[in-house]
């Protein structure tokens, strides 16, 4: 049986050993936390990416929707919330993430909603998910940027401005449908092309840089890098 003294001597030398590898260690915010534990199993942009994935999927058995939206959404949340430290914009995309993913749920009742009201509810949740989308691009960007990534940065700044666009085109296509139906259908189908497009864009890229610095959790002032992820 260890003394008392010296186990406590012993977990005071690992608590230090333990602080002195996370102030040295290169990846530290990518592994070391306050309370020592170890990180999730998958880096925050593949969360994101994934979740993209799960949005665009369309798996159904039974009218049943095997692959939800409100998943993806709030994996994709989750994702952009691990990056948001001090990041207004990665803040505010994860909000209405996770206010899409909550919308997301009323389409489990078909029913429930009937004509104008559903046409709304289908418009407010393009929007909300085009903002997700388009914020959480721009946020990425000014990391990206940070660190001189600057070919990322300019597919990001494409993708923002695509969702924007797609998110304009779907309430242009909501306001015009009471007097011009075939038109708004027109609208609001290139709408779902533009922001699909850009959607699977945006996944691939995600997964693709998920391990770069600058995706890493922590330490960024509006996308500006610490000293030790620069």
């Amino acid at each position: 049986m260890t003394p008392p003294r010296v186990g406590t001597y012993a977990r005071s030398v690992t608590r230090r050993t333990s602080r002195r590898r996370c102030a040295d260690s290169a990846d530290s915010a990518d592994w070391c936390r306050p309370n020592g534990s170890w990180p999730s199993t998958l880096a925050p942009l593949l969360l994101c990416g994934f979740g993209i994935v799960f949005v665009l999927l369309r798996i159904t058995a039974r009218e049943v929707d095997l692959v939800p939206d409100s998943v993806g959404l709030a994996l994709y949340a989750a994702g952009l919330w691990r990056l948001a430290w001090n990041s207004r914009g990665l803040v505010a995309a994860s909000t209405m993430a996770g206010l899409a993913a909550v919308l997301a749920q009323s389409f489990f009742a078909p029913g429930w909603l009937e004509g104008t009201t559903e046409d709304t509810r289908d418009v407010t949740y393009g929007v909300a998910v085009s903002a997700a989308l388009g914020l959480g691009a721009w946020g990425l960007r000014g990391r990206a940027r940070a660190a001189g990534d600057g070919g990322v940065a300019g597919q990001l700044l494409v993708l923002a401005f695509a969702q924007l666009v797609a998110a304009v085109a779907l309430v242009v296509g909501y306001l015009v449908n009471a007097s011009d139906h075939d038109r708004a259908v027109g609208i609001i189908g290139s709408a779902g092309v533009v922001a699909l497009v850009a959607m699977g864009w945006y996944a691939v890229l995600l997964v693709a840089c998920a391990s770069r610095p600058w995706a890493r959790p922590g330490g960024t002032s509006d996308g500006v890098l610490d000293a030790d992820q620069a």
